[in-house]
């Protein structure tokens, strides 16, 4: 029941941050429209030029002025854009700082009626804790210095679909419509996975501190989410057990959640990633793991927990990822 309880937290968690990202997608078109003139301008001008036979290269793109201009307009554009994400995220942190405080109360209260201890309470941290949570969830520095880094994506990638279309000779409505749709759009991206990140790492925080406060867990079992779309290195880290004071290893749109193991019980059996991987079909097996990975652990050339590689980043601490194939099989 106490699985059911967090996946269900989960789901709800997951639809509530898919319709942020669909409102903050919409704002997004202002961005595209207030550039759309300037793009044009712009290719209009390359268009121009390559007709009088000048060679467009990377360097002389940057010296073009209309490219400054774009560019300028960019920056521009997407300093307005994060202010209002910021202020997206910040309401969202604290909303969900909130979250994960009562819903880690309701998981320890069924995980105590589910092993049957009776007698046994536990401390709620109150709302006063909310402030410390976000504070501490934002380890990272302010959400405008995380949110700068979406201004070099987009130009990156302004330039780089600009030049891609030179050098395929596409026409230039359809050079324009890449621009806004793949090279800025990665500027949107940067900024949706700061904003999941930040709510999520407030949630999750929310929760490892009420587990730490309330007295009675002194362990907590990691939980992945266990669908087609999960990472294999979350499938290999799922079902182990941590210490309290030991923070989840994360890495983008991680999805695992914390099961609280109580004092003087013995976690109750559960599937293990691993034996939920086995027990799919090995099409879905492939879906999951990826044909290489799949063909060289079925060959015996790596052993199933080896997926995960977890490190310690300088800024967020603990993290995750999927180990490479080359390391694996070396």
């Amino acid at each position: 029941m106490v699985v059911q309880l967090t996946n269900n937290f989960r789901a709800a968690l997951e639809a509530r941050l898919r319709e942020q990202v669909q409102e903050m997608a919409r704002r997004w078109l202002t961005v595209e429209q207030a550039l759309s003139a300037e793009i044009d301008a712009l290719l209009a001008d390359i268009n121009k030029r390559r007709e009088a036979s000048e060679e467009i290269t990377q360097a002389r793109l940057y010296r073009l002025e209309r490219m400054r201009r774009l560019l300028a307009q960019v920056q521009e554009q997407i300093a307005l854009y994060n202010r209002y994400a910021e202020g997206v995220i910040d309401e969202g942190q604290w909303a969900l700082a909130a979250q994960g405080l009562s819903e880690a109360s309701e998981v320890l209260q069924l995980s105590l009626w589910e092993l049957q201890a009776v007698g046994l309470t536990f401390e709620r941290l109150g709302v006063e804790a909310i402030e410390n949570i976000v504070a501490l969830a934002r380890a990272g520095g302010p959400l405008q210095t995380l949110l700068q880094a979406a201004y070099p994506a987009a130009a990156q990638g302004i330039i780089d679909e600009l030049l891609y279309g030179l050098a395929r000779g596409r026409n230039p409505r359809e050079t324009a419509r890449a621009i806004i749709g793949k090279g800025l759009a990665q500027g949107l991206d940067h900024i949706l996975l700061v904003a999941r990140d930040q709510q999520i790492r407030a949630y999750r925080q929310a929760a490892w501190q009420q587990y730490q406060h309330s007295g009675v867990v002194r362990a907590w079992r990691r939980l992945a989410a266990r669908n087609l779309r999960t990472c294999p290195a979350c499938l290999a880290l799922d079902g182990t057990v941590h210490d309290t004071s030991d923070l989840m290893e994360l890495h983008p749109q991680d999805r695992c959640v914390m099961e609280p193991i109580i004092v003087g019980f013995e976690p109750l059996p559960r599937m293990t990633g691993e034996e939920w991987f086995n027990s799919l079909p090995e099409a879905e097996q492939i879906e999951v793991m990826g044909r290489e990975y799949h063909q060289a652990w079925k060959a015996g050339q790596f052993r199933f927990h080896d997926l995960a590689t977890v490190g310690e980043h300088t800024i967020w601490g603990p993290t995750v990822r999927v180990t490479p194939l080359g390391k694996l099989v070396s």
